[in-house]
């Protein structure tokens, strides 16, 4: 099940996910997915749930991107298991390109 949640204040989202993962924890060998805007704000949620609920783990925190290709792979199998726009293989595909 999909939530979505906005808040012009990260520390009233921090607050909401560590109610709701106290009050329905996902099951015990399934991550929690949740979706952040930036790769620093993954940081500073870990460490701001790990003070709400006194340890943070078997998080999956995801950006949107990575998000959308792992619900579309799960849609679609035989999708590869990296995105060919994925950043670190884009600047090699980009690189190849500048070369010509």
């Amino acid at each position: 099940m999909i939530r979505v949640h906005a808040s012009n204040r990260m520390e009233s989202l921090a607050e909401w996910l560590a109610e709701d993962m106290s009050e329905q924890p996902a099951e015990p060998l399934d991550a929690e997915r949740v979706v952040v805007p930036h790769r620093l704000l993954d940081e500073w949620l870990r460490l701001e749930l790990a003070t709400r609920l006194g340890v943070a783990a078997h998080l999956r925190i995801e950006l949107p991107a990575e998000f959308a290709w792992s619900v579309m792979r799960e849609a679609i199998p035989n999708l590869p298991v990296e995105s060919a726009f994925e950043p670190d293989l884009l600047r090699w595909r980009i690189f190849d390109l500048l070369g010509r």
